[in-house]
C-alpha cells in the first residue's frame, strides 16, 4: 500500500478519536477527519478550545478511525497553517459541517491542521498493520 492508496481508502469526513497529551497523560477526543493529499492529512479545530492549546504544547498526535472492516491510523506531529491564502483554499475544501460551524475562512476562531510527518497504519479485516513513514 501506498500512501496514495491510504488516503484513497479513508473516507473524507469521517469521525474517529484524536489522541493529544495532556500533563503527560493520553486524552482522546471525538474528531472529524477532513481529507488528505500530497502525504498530509488535514483536520479543523478552534483556537477557544482546550485541544487547541494541549496540540500547540505538544504537536504530538495520533487519529484512529474504522471503516467497515478497515482501520486506519494516523500518527505525527500536528503542523498548523498560518497562511491566510491556503487556510481560506483548505476551509473551502473542508466538509459542509466545518462550513457552517466557522462560517468563512476568516473566522479569527478557526485553525486548521495536518499530520504531515510520522507514519500511517492500514488494517483490513484480521491482516497485520501495514505501516507507512510520511515525512
Amino acid at each position: 500500500m501506498t500512501i496514495d492508496d491510504f488516503i484513497d481508502r479513508l473516507p473524507e469526513g469521517i469521525t474517529g478519536g484524536l489522541t493529544v497529551c495532556v500533563n503527560g497523560r493520553p486524552r482522546v477526543y471525538r474528531w472529524m477527519y477532513q481529507f488528505g493529499e500530497n502525504g498530509e492529512f488535514y483536520f479543523v479545530t478552534s483556537n477557544r478550545e482546550d485541544v487547541y492549546k494541549q496540540i500547540k504544547n505538544n504537536p504530538y498526535i495520533c487519529f484512529y478511525t474504522t471503516a467497515d472492516d478497515e482501520t486506519f491510523a494516523i500518527t505525527g506531529e500536528a503542523q498548523f497553517i498560518s497562511s491566510e491564502e491556503e487556510k481560506a483554499d483548505l476551509f473551502n475544501r473542508a466538509n459542509d459541517y466545518i462550513q457552517s460551524f466557522f462560517s468563512s475562512a476568516e473566522s479569527p476562531y478557526l485553525e486548521i491542521f495536518y499530520i504531515g510527518k510520522g507514519e500511517v497504519s492500514y488494517a483490513q479485516g484480521d491482516d497485520h498493520w501495514q505501516t507507512i513513514k510520511i515525512t
